[in-house]
Protein backbone atom coordinates (compact mmCIF):
# COMPACT_ATOMS: atom_id res chain seq x y z
CA UNK A 1 0.00 0.00 0.00
CA UNK A 2 1.76 3.46 -0.82
CA UNK A 3 2.35 5.35 1.94
CA UNK A 4 -0.21 8.51 2.29
CA UNK A 5 0.91 12.06 1.09
CA UNK A 6 2.72 14.24 3.73
CA UNK A 7 0.26 16.82 5.74
CA UNK A 8 2.00 19.18 4.70
CA UNK A 9 1.61 18.75 0.79
CA UNK A 10 -1.82 17.91 1.38
CA UNK A 11 -2.36 21.12 3.09
CA UNK A 12 -0.30 22.87 -0.19
CA UNK A 13 -2.87 21.07 -2.42
CA UNK A 14 -5.51 21.65 -0.48
CA UNK A 15 -4.77 25.62 -0.31
CA UNK A 16 -4.64 25.59 -4.45
CA UNK A 17 -8.90 25.14 -4.45
CA UNK A 18 -11.27 28.38 -4.38
CA UNK A 19 -12.19 29.34 -1.11
CA UNK A 20 -15.67 29.54 -1.41
CA UNK A 21 -17.06 25.99 -1.37
CA UNK A 22 -19.47 23.89 0.67
CA UNK A 23 -17.10 20.96 1.22
CA UNK A 24 -13.72 19.37 0.08
CA UNK A 25 -12.38 16.19 -0.55
CA UNK A 26 -8.77 14.70 -1.05
CA UNK A 27 -8.36 11.02 -3.21
CA UNK A 28 -4.76 9.15 -3.29
CA UNK A 29 -5.66 7.87 -5.78
CA UNK A 30 -1.86 5.48 -6.03
CA UNK A 31 -3.84 3.63 -3.18
CA UNK A 32 -7.58 4.06 -3.72
CA UNK A 33 -7.44 2.85 -7.38
CA UNK A 34 -6.25 -0.74 -6.30
CA UNK A 35 -9.45 -1.23 -4.45
CA UNK A 36 -12.33 -1.49 -6.80
CA UNK A 37 -15.24 1.06 -6.33
CA UNK A 38 -13.72 2.75 -4.03
CA UNK A 39 -15.18 6.49 -4.15
CA UNK A 40 -14.98 8.91 -1.71
CA UNK A 41 -16.16 12.52 -2.37
CA UNK A 42 -15.69 12.45 -5.98
CA UNK A 43 -19.47 10.54 -7.07
CA UNK A 44 -17.20 7.76 -9.00
CA UNK A 45 -13.55 7.06 -10.16
CA UNK A 46 -11.85 9.67 -11.27
CA UNK A 47 -10.26 8.18 -14.83
CA UNK A 48 -13.77 7.50 -15.27
CA UNK A 49 -15.05 11.10 -14.42
CA UNK A 50 -12.81 12.00 -16.62
CA UNK A 51 -13.87 10.29 -19.99
CA UNK A 52 -17.28 10.75 -19.34
CA UNK A 53 -17.29 14.43 -19.04
CA UNK A 54 -15.18 15.17 -21.78
CA UNK A 55 -17.14 12.76 -24.11
CA UNK A 56 -14.40 10.63 -24.83
CA UNK A 57 -12.14 13.42 -25.76
CA UNK A 58 -9.85 11.62 -23.03
CA UNK A 59 -10.20 8.51 -23.26
CA UNK A 60 -9.73 5.56 -21.29
CA UNK A 61 -6.19 4.74 -22.34
CA UNK A 62 -5.12 8.12 -22.35
CA UNK A 63 -5.85 8.98 -18.66
CA UNK A 64 -4.63 5.14 -17.47
CA UNK A 65 -1.24 6.08 -19.17
CA UNK A 66 -1.54 9.52 -16.93
CA UNK A 67 -1.42 7.59 -13.85
CA UNK A 68 -3.30 9.89 -11.84
CA UNK A 69 -1.46 9.96 -8.41
CA UNK A 70 -3.91 12.02 -5.84
CA UNK A 71 -6.82 14.48 -6.34
CA UNK A 72 -8.61 17.52 -4.21
CA UNK A 73 -12.42 18.28 -4.88
CA UNK A 74 -13.69 21.96 -3.85
CA UNK A 75 -17.73 21.58 -4.13
CA UNK A 76 -20.24 23.88 -4.04
CA UNK A 77 -23.11 21.42 -5.17
CA UNK A 78 -23.75 18.35 -6.75
CA UNK A 79 -23.17 19.90 -10.34
CA UNK A 80 -20.79 22.57 -9.88
CA UNK A 81 -16.75 22.71 -8.06
CA UNK A 82 -13.22 22.35 -8.92
CA UNK A 83 -10.47 19.57 -8.72
CA UNK A 84 -6.61 19.47 -9.33
CA UNK A 85 -5.37 16.24 -10.26
CA UNK A 86 -1.93 15.22 -10.37
CA UNK A 87 -0.17 12.96 -13.11
CA UNK A 88 1.43 13.16 -15.86
CA UNK A 89 -0.53 15.15 -18.21
CA UNK A 90 2.01 15.70 -21.08
CA UNK A 91 -0.23 13.94 -24.02
CA UNK A 92 -3.61 15.59 -22.67
CA UNK A 93 -2.95 18.81 -25.39
CA UNK A 94 -2.41 16.99 -28.28
CA UNK A 95 -6.00 15.05 -27.75
CA UNK A 96 -7.58 18.85 -26.66
CA UNK A 97 -6.45 20.51 -29.69
CA UNK A 98 -7.44 18.05 -32.20
CA UNK A 99 -10.60 18.55 -30.69
CA UNK A 100 -10.51 22.37 -31.00
CA UNK A 101 -9.94 21.48 -34.26
CA UNK A 102 -12.75 19.02 -34.66
CA UNK A 103 -15.06 21.78 -33.34
CA UNK A 104 -15.96 19.70 -29.99
CA UNK A 105 -13.80 21.95 -27.73
CA UNK A 106 -13.62 25.71 -27.44
CA UNK A 107 -9.93 27.28 -26.26
CA UNK A 108 -8.31 30.59 -24.97
CA UNK A 109 -5.58 30.84 -22.70
CA UNK A 110 -5.30 32.39 -18.84
CA UNK A 111 -2.08 33.93 -17.91
CA UNK A 112 -0.42 31.41 -20.35
CA UNK A 113 -1.88 29.01 -19.70
CA UNK A 114 -4.00 26.70 -22.44
CA UNK A 115 -7.83 26.30 -20.97
CA UNK A 116 -10.25 23.94 -22.82
CA UNK A 117 -13.85 24.20 -22.72
CA UNK A 118 -16.14 21.15 -23.48
CA UNK A 119 -19.58 21.57 -23.55
CA UNK A 120 -22.02 18.33 -22.01
CA UNK A 121 -24.53 18.65 -18.96
CA UNK A 122 -22.72 21.45 -17.62
CA UNK A 123 -19.52 23.37 -19.11
CA UNK A 124 -16.36 21.63 -18.09
CA UNK A 125 -12.94 23.75 -18.10
CA UNK A 126 -9.95 21.81 -17.91
CA UNK A 127 -6.47 23.89 -17.51
CA UNK A 128 -2.91 22.39 -17.52
CA UNK A 129 -0.18 24.69 -15.81
CA UNK A 130 1.99 22.05 -15.90
CA UNK A 131 2.36 18.78 -17.28
CA UNK A 132 2.17 17.39 -13.79
CA UNK A 133 -0.91 19.08 -12.65
CA UNK A 134 -4.43 19.04 -14.54
CA UNK A 135 -6.93 21.72 -12.98
CA UNK A 136 -10.73 21.28 -13.73
CA UNK A 137 -13.34 22.92 -13.08
CA UNK A 138 -17.62 22.10 -14.13
CA UNK A 139 -20.62 23.77 -13.49
CA UNK A 140 -22.68 27.06 -15.25
CA UNK A 141 -20.26 28.76 -17.39
CA UNK A 142 -19.18 32.18 -15.38
CA UNK A 143 -19.36 29.89 -12.18
CA UNK A 144 -16.79 26.98 -13.21
CA UNK A 145 -15.01 29.64 -15.54
CA UNK A 146 -14.49 31.42 -11.92
CA UNK A 147 -13.27 28.68 -10.12
CA UNK A 148 -10.98 27.33 -12.63
CA UNK A 149 -9.33 30.93 -12.78
CA UNK A 150 -8.63 30.60 -8.76
CA UNK A 151 -7.42 27.47 -8.96
CA UNK A 152 -4.97 28.45 -11.63
CA UNK A 153 -3.98 31.38 -9.96
CA UNK A 154 -2.95 29.70 -6.98
CA UNK A 155 -1.32 27.15 -8.45
CA UNK A 156 0.64 29.73 -10.24
CA UNK A 157 1.04 32.23 -7.55
CA UNK A 158 1.35 29.40 -4.56
CA UNK A 159 -1.27 28.02 -2.06
CA UNK A 160 -3.82 30.06 0.24
CA UNK A 161 -3.22 29.37 3.92
CA UNK A 162 -5.59 26.44 5.17
CA UNK A 163 -8.59 28.03 7.35
CA UNK A 164 -8.18 27.37 10.59
CA UNK A 165 -10.81 24.12 10.99
CA UNK A 166 -9.54 22.62 8.11
CA UNK A 167 -5.68 22.86 9.04
CA UNK A 168 -6.60 21.84 12.70
CA UNK A 169 -8.14 18.70 11.25
CA UNK A 170 -5.04 17.99 9.14
CA UNK A 171 -2.64 18.16 12.42
CA UNK A 172 -5.09 16.39 14.42
CA UNK A 173 -5.52 13.27 11.46
CA UNK A 174 -2.09 12.62 10.73
CA UNK A 175 -1.28 11.35 6.65
CA UNK A 176 -4.15 9.50 4.77
CA UNK A 177 -5.22 8.42 1.53
CA UNK A 178 -8.71 10.12 1.50
CA UNK A 179 -10.89 12.87 3.51
CA UNK A 180 -14.29 14.20 3.17
CA UNK A 181 -14.95 18.00 4.96
CA UNK A 182 -18.23 19.75 5.09
CA UNK A 183 -18.59 23.12 6.28
CA UNK A 184 -21.25 23.18 8.20
CA UNK A 185 -23.92 26.49 6.86
CA UNK A 186 -26.45 28.14 7.98
CA UNK A 187 -29.54 25.21 8.11
CA UNK A 188 -26.94 22.92 9.46
CA UNK A 189 -26.90 21.52 12.78
CA UNK A 190 -26.68 24.65 15.02
CA UNK A 191 -24.04 23.24 17.70
CA UNK A 192 -21.88 21.54 14.73
CA UNK A 193 -19.41 24.05 13.63
CA UNK A 194 -17.39 21.65 11.49
CA UNK A 195 -17.28 17.81 10.29
CA UNK A 196 -15.02 15.84 8.60
CA UNK A 197 -13.74 12.61 7.91
CA UNK A 198 -10.58 10.70 6.91
CA UNK A 199 -9.02 7.73 6.67
CA UNK A 200 -5.78 5.21 6.01
CA UNK A 201 -6.33 1.89 3.64
CA UNK A 202 -5.33 -0.88 5.35
CA UNK A 203 -4.12 -3.85 2.88
CA UNK A 204 -6.82 -6.33 4.30
CA UNK A 205 -9.88 -4.00 2.17
CA UNK A 206 -10.65 -2.44 5.50
CA UNK A 207 -10.21 1.43 7.08
CA UNK A 208 -8.93 2.92 9.61
CA UNK A 209 -11.29 5.97 10.08
CA UNK A 210 -10.83 9.36 12.07
CA UNK A 211 -13.80 11.22 12.46
CA UNK A 212 -13.03 15.26 13.60
CA UNK A 213 -15.86 17.19 14.45
CA UNK A 214 -15.75 20.94 15.99
CA UNK A 215 -18.80 22.45 18.19
CA UNK A 216 -19.79 25.82 19.06
CA UNK A 217 -18.49 25.85 22.50
CA UNK A 218 -16.03 23.22 24.96
CA UNK A 219 -19.34 22.53 27.12
CA UNK A 220 -21.21 21.52 23.88
CA UNK A 221 -18.25 19.46 22.68
CA UNK A 222 -17.57 17.76 26.21
CA UNK A 223 -21.59 16.58 25.97
CA UNK A 224 -20.82 15.31 22.56
CA UNK A 225 -17.54 13.10 23.56
CA UNK A 226 -19.35 11.75 26.62
CA UNK A 227 -21.99 10.02 24.42
CA UNK A 228 -19.55 8.19 21.67
CA UNK A 229 -19.10 5.22 23.58
CA UNK A 230 -22.77 4.36 23.04
CA UNK A 231 -23.27 4.83 19.45
CA UNK A 232 -20.76 3.37 17.11
CA UNK A 233 -20.32 4.05 13.38
CA UNK A 234 -22.84 2.45 11.77
CA UNK A 235 -21.96 0.16 8.51
CA UNK A 236 -25.11 0.94 6.14
CA UNK A 237 -23.76 -1.70 3.81
CA UNK A 238 -22.72 -4.51 6.04
CA UNK A 239 -24.76 -4.00 9.16
CA UNK A 240 -21.38 -4.18 10.95
CA UNK A 241 -21.41 -1.85 14.15
CA UNK A 242 -17.58 0.15 14.69
CA UNK A 243 -16.92 1.07 17.94
CA UNK A 244 -14.50 4.26 18.70
CA UNK A 245 -11.18 2.34 19.71
CA UNK A 246 -9.97 6.33 20.64
CA UNK A 247 -11.55 9.43 21.56
CA UNK A 248 -9.83 12.78 21.91
CA UNK A 249 -11.19 15.84 23.23
CA UNK A 250 -9.44 19.40 22.52
CA UNK A 251 -11.03 22.29 23.62
CA UNK A 252 -14.29 22.66 21.15
CA UNK A 253 -12.60 19.88 18.73
CA UNK A 254 -13.03 15.96 19.12
CA UNK A 255 -11.19 13.20 16.82
CA UNK A 256 -13.28 9.96 17.40
CA UNK A 257 -10.79 6.92 15.58
CA UNK A 258 -12.20 3.79 14.70
CA UNK A 259 -10.36 0.52 12.69
CA UNK A 260 -10.81 -1.88 10.67
CA UNK A 261 -14.21 -0.29 9.05
CA UNK A 262 -14.79 -2.57 5.69
CA UNK A 263 -14.61 -0.38 2.66
CA UNK A 264 -17.79 -1.11 1.47
CA UNK A 265 -19.05 0.89 4.53
CA UNK A 266 -17.03 3.96 4.50
CA UNK A 267 -18.68 5.76 1.69
CA UNK A 268 -22.38 5.69 3.87
CA UNK A 269 -20.54 6.99 6.92
CA UNK A 270 -19.00 9.73 5.69
CA UNK A 271 -21.68 10.50 3.15
CA UNK A 272 -24.91 9.31 3.68
CA UNK A 273 -26.77 6.06 2.91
Amino acid sequence: MPAPLSSDDLAALLGSLPTNRRSVAYVDHRATSQRPGYEIGTGGPEAALLTHYTNGILDDQLVRDADIQSAVFSINSWSTGAAILLGDFSSFPVALHAAVEAGEVSHRSFRGVDVFTVLKYHDLYLALPDPGTLVAAMGEEDVSQRLLEETVGLRLDGPNPLDSSLAAMLRAVGPVHFLSVRYVSEGGSPEMAFFGGAGTLNADDTVDLAIYSEWVDEEEAQQVEATLADYPLYGYNSGERYPYTNVNLDGTSIVARAESVLDEDVGGILLGN
